[in-house]
Formats: structure tokens, C-alpha cells, sequence
């Protein structure tokens, strides 16, 4: 009896030690999974059916296996950020990277659903003028003629915008009178393009490191793809430098919908190419301090006529200023990495060139009320280049392999 007693004991203690060993290795067995998961999508090598959720061209899809891998391209395109008693999911793609191949997915082999960007708002039949240093271009070179700015926006052609590299140190951009104070300005998100010939879509979209697939790879334009963004410009009235810091702060938050920059250190009368932005720490998982060194820069001034019509039916003819502007950036990220103690440093290669039409009181060719607001209207291309340590780069060395639209409406405060 006694001995009958003693194995129920033993086998009953075993059982519940085998239970409780069941539970418990289990659930761990199932966090860690979903950790290695988790890891495995944030550092394998994307493939172009790992598309992401969202976008024009992810709506035109209508099969079914187009739709499996889109969404299952939503958990490979964000990555699991722990820290005590909380786990938050983060998008490090940007917006334009996860649409884009969706778009793949959906349109096969073009990208038919896709708005390509206009590559100016500028008329080649204007003509170029020389401005007083009062009117302001004094930064960087003009390039007038044939081969200048505006000319080469005209063509719309995206291998003319090519990367430029070694040059003279650009002095700072000084802007027109007519671009000069405070301004709301409004970025709406136009389109982009694959212009290269040399280096297939496929290969582009498995290039994380791109300027623009990855948040804040691109400061000024944060999360390209995004609908709709604004910023603050402010325009020095007597000396027309702009204020870098309030544009790159307010443009940054805005584009990823919360607070994460915090100060840029920016000096335009000491050294006008070098920008240094810190963000709150742990605050995005893509950028702790971004560096940019500016390594080009240019500027044109374009007139034209313009028929005017008032309200007592008469008509007269107004001139009208077109300012083109380029600035050719080397972006260094550092962010988290994988590795404790060790940041995660990234570096690309893009250019900006805006085009800014003057803010008028007429609008369709008809004047406006005297007390209605100054509105300027124009366009921001970003081109983004390969860097010079991608294994991709001989292949396409100067040239652009994305170029990214934005319209811009700027309000003068």
C-alpha cells in the first residue's frame, strides 16, 4: 500500500513538473519565434513580391495572389521595437518603397498605375536674365545658356540631372525678392520614376539603401510617398538666406506625422554646406543625428509676359519670375542597429531641385482682391543617385535611378 502510495505521489509530482515545463517552454518557444520572425523580415534582403501595404497603384491589383503578398509585405517592411514591458511596431520603409512594390506586383512589369512626375514647371521659350545682387542669386553658379538650370528642366529629361561630386565649396543660396518672409508651405506628393536604362526596377526596389525607401533617408522629404505634408519657410528679408532650421524641423515632424527632430546646428555665414540635425533619442528608429554636406549649387532666374485681365475688361501685360534652384546633398544616417552599443551609419546621394513661381494677386489670368493672400506655386524634384560603396554603382554611376515629384503651394503669412 505504502509503495502503491509513494509512485502515485511520483508520478502525479512528474506530471505536473512535465505540465508546468509544457506551459512555460511553450510560451517562450512562441515569443522567440515571433522575435526570429521579426528579425528575419528586418534584415534579409527584400524580394520585389514583398511588396508593402498601400498606394494608388497597390489598389489596382485585383488578384488575389497580388493581395497575399502585399499584405504579407506589410510585416517586411516594419520591424519590432522592444523596450520594457512594451513592444511597438514601427514602419522603417517609407511610403513611396512599400507602394512601389505593390505596384511591381500588381502591373507586372510597368508601372502603368503610376503618375510620372513632371521634370519642370518651367516654359523653355522664357527668357533668362542676369539679377542685381539685390534681387539675389548670388549662391551657387548661374549656368545661364543652353546648358543651364532651367534649360535642363526644360527638357525633361531625368540623365541630364546628373550627380555632381567634386566641386568648389557652393556659397550659400540666396533668394529673390519675391521669395523673401514667412511662408505655410503645402507639399503634395506628385509621382516618381525609374529613369534608368542600365539597372532594371527589380534590382532598384531590392536596394534598401536607395535615398527615399527608408524614412528620413531623404531629411527634407521624410517619408516620400506621403500625401500630403507642410513645412515652415522663412526667408530672411534683408539678406535672403532661408532659415534651414525651421524648414528641415517643421518638414521632418510633419512628414512622420510626430515630434522626432529636435535642433539642427546650422551656420550658413561660417559654413553654408554642412547641417547637423539631432532628434529625441529612441524617438524614430531610423535616425539618431543626420549630417549633410552639401556639395553643389545652383540658381537661375527666369521672366516671362503674361496677359492680365481686370475688372473693368481691359487687359495688360505683366511680367512674371520664374526662380529655379538645385543643391546637391551626401546624407549621412546614424541610427539603431541590431548590434548593441554600435549605431547604424548610412550614406546617399540625392539632389533637390525646386522651381518657385512668383506669388501674385491673379490667378487664371484674372486679378484677385488686393487683400486676398500671396500664394507662390512650384514643384520639387528629388533625384536620388547610387553610392559610390553600392555594389550597383559602375552600373549607373552619375545618373539617377529614382526620381521623385512634389507640387508645392506656399501661403505668405
Amino acid at each position: 500500500m505504502t509503495t502503491n502510495s509513494s509512485v502515485a505521489l511520483v508520478v502525479a509530482y512528474t506530471a505536473a513538473i512535465y505540465i508546468f515545463l509544457c506551459l512555460s517552454f511553450g510560451t517562450s518557444s512562441e515569443a522567440l519565434s515571433h522575435t526570429l520572425n521579426n528579425h528575419h523580415h528586418t534584415t534579409r534582403s527584400p524580394s520585389v513580391a514583398e511588396g508593402g501595404g498601400g498606394g494608388a497603384a497597390a489598389s489596382s491589383s485585383s488578384s488575389s495572389s497580388s493581395s497575399s503578398s502585399s499584405s504579407s509585405s506589410t510585416a517586411s517592411s516594419t520591424t519590432t521595437k522592444t523596450t520594457i514591458g512594451i513592444t511597438r511596431r514601427e514602419a522603417v520603409t517609407s511610403r513611396i518603397r512599400r507602394s512601389s512594390l505593390a505596384a511591381t506586383i500588381a502591373a507586372s512589369s510597368t508601372l502603368t498605375t503610376i503618375t510620372a512626375p513632371g521634370l519642370a514647371v518651367v516654359n523653355s521659350s522664357t527668357t533668362s536674365t542676369s539679377s542685381p545682387p539685390s534681387t539675389g542669386t548670388i549662391g551657387g553658379a548661374s549656368g545661364r545658356g543652353d546648358n543651364g538650370l532651367a534649360s535642363r528642366l526644360a527638357r525633361r529629361d531625368p540623365s541630364l540631372l546628373k550627380n555632381s561630386i567634386f566641386n568648389v565649396p557652393p556659397n550659400a543660396q540666396v533668394y529673390p525678392m519675391f521669395m523673401r518672409g514667412s511662408w505655410d508651405v503645402n507639399v503634395k506628393f506628385n509621382g516618381y520614376v525609374f529613369p534608368s536604362t542600365s539597372i532594371n526596377k527589380e534590382r532598384i526596389l531590392s536596394n534598401y539603401d536607395i535615398p527615399g525607401f527608408r524614412k528620413l533617408s531623404i531629411a527634407m522629404v521624410g517619408d516620400i510617398g506621403r500625401d500630403n505634408a507642410s513645412y515652415t519657410m522663412i526667408v530672411n528679408e534683408r539678406t535672403g538666406l532661408e532659415d534651414r532650421r525651421t524648414s528641415l524641423i517643421t518638414s521632418i515632424n510633419s512628414h512622420l506625422g510626430y515630434d522626432a527632430a529636435r535642433y539642427v546646428t546650422y551656420d550658413p555665414t561660417t559654413d553654408p554646406n554642412r547641417l547637423s540635425i539631432d532628434f529625441v533619442p529612441n524617438r524614430t528608429r531610423n535616425a539618431n543625428r543626420i549630417e549633410l554636406f552639401c556639395n553643389a549649387r545652383e540658381s537661375e532666374i527666369i521672366e516671362s509676359n503674361e496677359s492680365v485681365e481686370s475688372s473693368s475688361s481691359s487687359s495688360s501685360t505683366t511680367t512674371t519670375t520664374t526662380f529655379v534652384c538645385s543643391e546637391h546633398v551626401r546624407q549621412v544616417t546614424f541610427g539603431l542597429s541590431r548590434e548593441y552599443g554600435v549605431a547604424r551609419q548610412v550614406s546617399g546621394n540625392y539632389a533637390h531641385y525646386w522651381t518657385w513661381n512668383e506669388g501674385r494677386r491673379w490667378e487664371g489670368g484674372n486679378l484677385r482682391k488686393s487683400d486676398d493672400p500671396i500664394v507662390m506655386t512650384g514643384n520639387l524634384l528629388t533625384t536620388a543617385y547610387l553610392d559610390a560603396q553600392d555594389p550597383m554603382f559602375f552600373d549607373e554611376p552619375s545618373r539617377p535611378v529614382v526620381v521623385y515629384s512634389h507640387d508645392l503651394t506656399a501661403t505668405k503669412r
